[in-house]
């Protein structure tokens, strides 16, 4: 337990500042977008897609809309999940961003098509990025919420102006959904495109 809160501290300190490739200037007009590929998971299904939006508010402030579909096997039973949110997002400074939102998770079982109890969650979390040169950056996203969190790392490569190729692995988990205590994760890694302009 103690190595991995050293790893993850390490990391931090490390790092420098919003999502799949964080937004790193805030000012009005400034936005980022995002498109995400899970070819395949450990755990919560393949071909699946995560979105996101960032856009600038002024120099310290954000907004984030980010949108994940998954699809978690629980007890032997196969689900789809949608998990959204939208979050606030405070630049403290170059290297460290604070995060807080609200999360939406609400899905069904594939076969009944029976609704899954949807789940509203308050969360919040720490951005953090480095860059390793000229054109590459390390980020990390570590988020609590009501009974989910969630835990990413990624690198991103400036392939041309204004355009980043992103390598991704996400850990998404919800817990005690609904009244049979459902859990529910995503654990993989993923491929996508950062459009900021």
């Amino acid at each position: 337990m103690w190595k991995k809160i050293f790893l993850l501290m390490s990391l931090l300190i490390y790092c420098q500042a919003g999502f799949a490739s964080p937004l790193e200037n805030f000012s009005p007009g400034h936005a980022a977008l995002d498109v995400n590929w899970k070819p395949d998971a450990f755990r919560g299904g393949q071909n699946k897609w995560d979105f996101s939006g960032t856009v600038g508010l002024n120099g310290r402030w954000a907004i984030n809309y980010r949108q994940f579909d998954f699809s978690p096997n629980f007890k032997g039973n196969q689900l789809e999940t949608s998990n959204k949110e939208v979050n606030l997002l405070y630049k403290i400074n170059p290297n460290i961003q604070l995060y807080a939102g609200y999360s939406i998770a609400k899905g069904h079982e594939m076969f009944s098509g029976r609704r899954l109890p949807q789940q509203n969650m308050a969360q919040g979390g720490i951005i953090a990025m480095k860059s390793l040169g000229h054109s590459t950056t390390l980020y990390t996203i570590l988020g609590r919420g009501d009974n989910s969190a969630n835990v990413e790392f990624g690198v991103s490569y400036l392939i041309r102006k204004n355009l980043e190729l992103n390598v991704t692995y996400r850990h998404l988990e919800f817990k005690k959904l609904g009244p049979e205590k459902l859990e529910e994760d995503f654990r993989g890694f993923g491929i996508g495109f950062t459009y900021k302009y």
